[in-house]
C-alpha cells in the first residue's frame, strides 16, 4: 500500500499521505491496520493527503451509495465518534468527487464532519492544526508504520 502514516496523539489527528497509484480497497485496509494500532484513539481526526496521487477510478457515487449502509458505517463505528475528516486533494475531479461522499455521509453522526480541500492550509484551519505544522512522515522504506 503506497501511503505514510502519522499520528499526533497532541493533535488528536492521524495523517496519511497516499503516493504513487492507490488502490480502491487501501482505505478499508488502512481503517483496519488504525483500529487494532495501540497509538491510535477512537474519536481521532483524520487528514487524508492525496496531492501525490488520484483517487481510484472505482471511487464513484454509485460506490459510495451502495457501500453506505455496509463498509462505510462499519468504518465509521470503528474510528470512532465524533471527529472531522479532511481530505486534500490533487484536482477538481478528486475534489467532486470526495465532495460527493462527503455529501451521501452528511447525516451519519458518527463523524462531527468530512470536507474536501484544495489546500493544507485550509484543511489545517479545519482541524483547528495550527498553521505552521509540519507533518514528518516516515521514509519510503518504511511505509505504512506509524510516525510518533
Amino acid at each position: 500500500m503506497p501511503y505514510r502514516l502519522k499520528i499526533d496523539v497532541g493533535l488528536n489527528c492521524v495523517f496519511i499521505q497516499h503516493y504513487s497509484k492507490v488502490d480502491s480497497e487501501e482505505v478499508l485496509q488502512q481503517v483496519k491496520a488504525l483500529d487494532e494500532h495501540p497509538e491510535f484513539i477512537q474519536g481521532m481526526n483524520i487528514l487524508r493527503d492525496f496531492t501525490l496521487t488520484k483517487l481510484p477510478k472505482e471511487y464513484t457515487i454509485e460506490r459510495f451509495k451502495s457501500g453506505y449502509d455496509g463498509w462505510i458505517k462499519n468504518n465509521d463505528r470503528m474510528l470512532g465518534a465524533g471527529r472531522k475528516v479532511a481530505w486534500v486533494l490533487k484536482d477538481k475531479e478528486d475534489f467532486i468527487v470526495i465532495h460527493q461522499f462527503c455529501s451521501i455521509t452528511r447525516l451519519n453522526t458518527m463523524v462531527a464532519a468530512r470536507q474536501p480541500f484544495h489546500n493544507m492550509k485550509n484543511a489545517f484551519k479545519f482541524l483547528n492544526i495550527p498553521e505552521d505544522y509540519a507533518v514528518e512522515y516516515f521514509n519510503d522504506e518504511t511505509e505504512g508504520k506509524i510516525a510518533q
